[in-house]
């Protein structure tokens, strides 16, 4: 009788192990609030996340979901900017940009991905506030 639970048992593993090792992680909570630092910031909207940097700017318009590790891939897009004068005619040059990153309690490291571009990498922290320096004042 002991044989048989123990082909038993085996069978039932064999069958539900595929499963358990195809199962994703479990998604933590989505990304939200206010993160900055290094001269970058992040701002939770209802529809993903609104970017900025020194004289950039950027969307990901789509939650941003942490795996059950904090480690999450965003694909969004980023706007660098130049100082001086500006044409009032010229589109801005939204480039799409990877946003890859690990939040870690109140602690978000982020690295920005532009194809073409050395990837950049920012420490951010939650609810820090930071100011921007204006990209496009003229100095006379």
């Amino acid at each position: 009788m002991s044989k048989l639970l123990v082909l038993v048992a085996a069978a039932q593993l064999a069958l539900v192990a595929p499963l358990l090792a195809a199962a994703p992680l479990a998604a933590a909570p989505p990304l939200r609030g206010n993160w900055a630092g290094d001269g970058f910031a992040m701002r939770s909207t209802p529809t993903g996340m609104i970017v900025q940097g020194q004289c950039a700017s950027g969307k990901i318009a789509h939650s941003i979901l942490p795996d059950k590790t904090g480690a999450f891939i965003a694909r969004g897009y980023f706007n660098p900017q130049t100082s001086g004068l500006s044409l009032s005619d010229i589109a801005p040059t939204d480039q799409p940009a990877d946003f890859t990153g690990k939040v870690s309690g109140k602690t978000l490291d982020l690295t920005l991905k532009i194809a073409g571009k050395s990837d950049t990498r920012y420490s951010l922290r939650r609810d820090a506030k930071i100011k921007f320096p204006k990209c496009n004042a003229l100095r006379l």
